[in-house]
């Protein structure tokens, strides 16, 4: 169902449009949505009761006019639940009681290539690389732990861009992979499940200076 969602994506963005860009471009953009550890689902709904959560971020960006486009940016997205405990992936999963919380933030790089179409739309693709960081606290009979660590992480990405003045809105589609992350204990070892990353779709405001 996902990857035919993004192949689906890729191929809409591709026919959208036929020439570039025209023209170099400069700009920063904040974003907010919806990101699933879709690749880690059993241990998030266990842990949190959802895969999914809300998710913030931002970035900073340069179009070249061949359609070329390079971007920085983080985001970020908090989960809260509380640990549980399995025998192994069949048996009934229990709450212990101990409050656990999860922030993750990955930061990435994209390259990418914009596309123009008639009208004020631009589409465009990107694959990025960063690292993933996965910032962990749980409480356990009044003694908080932290768990601190980061991976590296790629993704692949598909928006469309709607408007050409200094202030744009953009709707972006994202699949992100986080590997060994997550597995090295507690629930996520049980599942099986090492990969943090998952689906996200987020709206974005432009602002091109």
């Amino acid at each position: 169902m996902t990857r035919a969602l993004i192949i689906s994506l890729t191929l809409a963005l591709l026919t959208a449009g036929a020439h570039s860009v025209a023209a170099q471009e400069f700009s920063i953009d904040i974003e907010a949505g919806y990101a699933d550890m879709t690749s880690a689902s059993s241990s998030a709904k266990a842990v949190f009761g959802s895969s999914g959560a809300a998710v913030f971020g931002a970035g900073i960006g340069y179009a070249l006019e061949s359609g070329v486009f390079f971007r920085g940016g983080l985001r970020r997205s908090k989960r809260e639940g509380e640990r549980v405990f399995a025998v192994d992936e069949t048996s009934t999963v229990f709450a212990l009681g101990h409050p656990l919380e999860v922030t993750l933030t990955p930061i990435f790089g994209t390259l990418g290539y914009r596309f123009v179409s008639d009208g004020a739309m631009t589409p465009y693709l990107g694959l990025g690389a960063g690292v993933t960081r996965y910032k962990e606290t749980s409480t356990v009979a009044g003694i908080t732990e932290n768990l601190d660590e980061s991976a590296f992480s790629y993704r692949g990405l598909g928006g469309i861009e709607f408007l050409r003045g200094p202030v744009r809105v953009a709707v972006e589609v994202a699949w992100s992979s986080a590997p060994n992350v997550l597995g090295q204990g507690g629930i996520s070892e049980v599942f099986g499940e090492t990969d943090a990353g998952g689906l996200s779709v987020v709206g974005k405001i432009v602002f091109v200076p």
